[in-house]
């Protein structure tokens, strides 16, 4: 089984903040921290995977320092970890980022089959689900279950 789970960069809700001169958060020198509701998600992933065997792989979207995002995810048990880079996205909205997690997400499964692709339920700024939009671009999807189950057997139950 392959689980993709999107994750994300943020700034720490406790470092200070900036804006630079084309409106866009100054993202460097400040500490940033794994969207806390990506964290679910790849606990979801990881306790799958520990049942049923197979790898997760951590998606992110975003500028060098987001590539700490792939870092914590490594951390919390993914087996592999894809940080999209590239100039021409810088400051995207959600709905750019969502393109290019779901081109990701696309392209993952053209190596392999991805079985399920997991998300946080937002993003921690003002609540924007980019990675779920990603999510419904890519393929077939759920969001904000309580449970997951697979006729092969697996089922992940979320608590109320």
């Amino acid at each position: 089984m392959r689980i993709v789970v999107c994750v994300k960069y943020v700034p720490d809700l406790q470092s200070e903040r900036a804006f630079d001169a084309q409106g866009r958060v100054v993202r460097d020198g400040g500490d940033g921290t794994l969207n806390e509701l990506d964290e679910n998600a790849l606990q979801a992933a990881t306790d799958l995977i520990a049942e049923h065997d197979g790898e997760v792989i951590a998606v992110t979207v975003g500028p060098v320092g987001a590539e700490d995002a792939a870092r914590r995810a490594f951390q919390r048990g993914a087996d592999r970890a894809v940080h999209v880079l590239d100039d021409a996205i810088a400051g995207s909205d959600v709905f750019g980022t969502a393109v290019c997690l779901a081109a990701a997400i696309r392209r993952l499964d053209a190596e392999a089959p991805v079985d399920v692709v997991l998300t946080g339920m937002a993003a921690g700024r003002a609540h924007l689900d980019d990675a779920g939009g990603a999510r419904r671009r890519a393929r077939a999807a759920a969001a904000h279950s309580r449970r997951a189950a697979h006729r092969g057997g697996w089922r992940r139950d979320r608590p109320s």
